[in-house]
């Protein structure tokens, strides 16, 4: 993908905070039974780290190209993974506050949450999986990205 194709793709989802939830209760010979995506939509919220709350937008708020990739990927999922991936249900939430800074900024120093009814899924951030590695100074074994110091030797970690 060139620089400008991905920059136009992702210029359609910077307006958003996307989730993809999937909730279900597993039966006692391994049945599961999903709740449908438009239940989970009233049940979902996203806080952030000022205790700021958010619900997912209406779907007329959320952009035609934004609702077209979730459009595409729920069939993707669906063939993959049967049930499960039929019962996932793709939320649009703003990505920035009122303030213009953004609720869950995945490089940045802070925490978020995303509440599914009253279980809370709490992210601490920066995310491990959106920055390099960095590398422990003394055995030069790969650490999370997200870490300033290695949890077994106590230095701080350097630059993959």
């Amino acid at each position: 993908m060139t620089e400008e194709a991905t920059e136009e793709f992702l210029s359609v989802l910077r307006p958003y905070t996307m989730l993809v939830v999937l909730d279900g209760k597993l039966g006692p010979f391994g049945g599961i039974t999903f709740v449908e995506p438009g239940e989970l939509r009233k049940s979902i919220v996203l806080i952030d780290a000022e205790g700021d709350r958010y619900v997912p937008l209406a779907e007329g708020a959320v952009s035609a190209d934004a609702t077209n990739l979730a459009v595409m990927m729920k069939p993707l999922l669906s063939n993959m993974l049967g049930p499960t991936g039929e019962n996932m249900g793709f939320f649009f939430l703003p990505a920035t506050t009122e303030a213009g800074g953004l609720i869950a900024d995945p490089l940045g120093e802070g925490t978020f949450t995303v509440r599914v009814g009253d279980q809370p899924f709490e992210w601490r951030t920066p995310l491990s999986s959106a920055i390099p590695s960095k590398v422990c100074p003394v055995d030069g074994e790969e650490m999370s990205g997200a870490w300033s110091y290695c949890p077994w030797h106590g230095k701080k970690l350097g630059a993959k």
